[in-house]
């Protein structure tokens, strides 16, 4: 498990720096051009692993589950008044993803749901709750009240937990373990992405509302 750890550890740091240091440090089209990357990899190695191609499963995915989500993303990055917003799906994704990863390891007992994700726990929830409190907490982009605050870590954390679990679904009925083996420790850039996808269109929309 320490070994596992560690190495989940340092390529989950390497990633997360390598994003979010593109995202905040280099110009806009730097960071539209990472997502393409990393979204045509996905398309072309990790999606036919998921779903055959040239089926409705297949584009169903490619259009709504990815290309609309990534979409969103390089508009936000690309527009100056969306980019906190951006930056803050990064941060809730890592953050909420580690901390859970590791309450869920530690702690973690009480299943969320076993027949999908066997490895997912309420433990592994509240530990990612409490993260997404932080980040909230130190990354204060609107100006919460404490019901707010407090509404708002649970809307995210619950949003990333699906993405998590959707994708996890997934893989259970393509009966594949993990998406890809880009990042070692974490699978696939989709193993990577799944929370960050649904946390991406959740944020877009409730900016916009």
């Amino acid at each position: 498990m320490k070994k596992e750890l560690l190495l989940r550890s340092i390529t989950g740091f390497c990633f997360a720096v390598t994003i979010l240091g593109t995202l905040m440090l280099l110009p806009p089209w730097s960071f539209v051009a990472l997502l393409l990357l990393i979204a045509g990899s996905i398309a072309i190695k990790e999606l036919p692993l998921l779903a055959k191609p040239n089926t409705l499963k297949f584009w169903f995915l490619l259009i709504f589950y990815l290309a609309t989500p990534f979409a969103l993303m390089a508009f936000m990055a690309i527009n100056a008044a969306y980019k906190p917003f951006l930056i803050l799906i990064f941060l809730v994704a890592f953050c909420h993803d580690t901390f859970a990863y590791l309450g869920g390891k530690l702690f973690g007992k009480h299943h969320i749901a076993p027949s999908i994700s066997p490895n997912k726990t309420w433990e592994g929830f509240l530990s990612g709750l409490l993260a997404t409190l932080l980040v909230l907490k130190i990354y204060p982009i609107l100006p919460f009240s404490l019901t707010q605050w407090i509404g708002m870590s649970l809307l995210l954390t619950c949003t990333a937990t699906l993405g998590d679990l959707f994708e996890s679904w997934l893989k259970r009925q393509a009966r594949v373990k993990d998406a890809g083996s880009f990042l070692p420790g974490h699978g696939g850039l989709l193993d990577r992405f799944d929370s960050i996808i649904f946390l991406s269109v959740t944020i877009f929309i409730l900016i916009n509302l």
